[in-house]
């Protein structure tokens, strides 16, 4: 399986951190408009010392999944996620992943605001499994989708929605597998 995650930030480095220690993929493409050499080497001695084989690259290649965490974040000064559709929309529309589409490459939006973002992604790559983790981060704070206390007190929220990426992935491999066997 091939993972990619576009936008390495704050969000986005956590999200390649659990899905590899988590599902341990054949490869881990990491993209974003920074240099990524940096984060290419830890995440590499992280796999290392976790006895994980997963390739850490920064070559685009056609991937299983994509996960779009790229964009502006909420902060506590700016905590009303509508504020952030203007921001992120361009971003959106600019991402090129041509080349890294296969036919049945899902795409994860993970950029704020998520159901506005994913749905906007839909019409972007028409024809893809677009989806957001948004179920799977309701359910680890408890029914509450709203991360604004933890933004209030620690500027940002990355390890809860980082997990709900990789449970995500871990229910749709599954799906897949049930297809493949007839179960589904």
């Amino acid at each position: 399986m091939k993972i990619m995650v576009i936008g390495v930030g704050r969000l986005g480095s956590q999200v390649a951190f659990v899905t590899m220690l988590k599902l341990n993929p054949d490869e881990l493409i990491l993209s974003d408009i920074k240099d990524l050499r940096g984060d290419i080497l830890d995440l590499q001695h992280a796999a290392k010392g976790m006895g994980i084989t997963t390739l850490i690259t920064d070559k685009k290649s056609p991937a299983d999944f994509i996960i779009l965490a790229l964009g502006a974040s909420r902060s506590p000064t700016s905590l009303n996620e509508k504020d952030l559709l203007p921001l992120n929309k361009p971003l959106l529309e600019k991402v090129d992943i041509k080349e890294c589409l296969k036919p049945d490459t899902t795409i994860i939006v993970m950029t704020n605001p998520v159901r506005e973002m994913t749905e906007f992604a839909k019409t972007i790559w028409p024809g893809h499994n677009v989806v957001n983790p948004e179920k799977y981060l309701s359910a680890i704070r408890d029914g509450k989708a709203d991360g604004t206390e933890m933004i209030k007190t620690k500027g940002y929220t990355n390890f809860g929605p980082a997990v709900s990426a990789a449970l995500l992935i871990e229910e749709l491999m599954s799906e897949s597998h049930k297809r493949k066997a007839g179960i589904l």
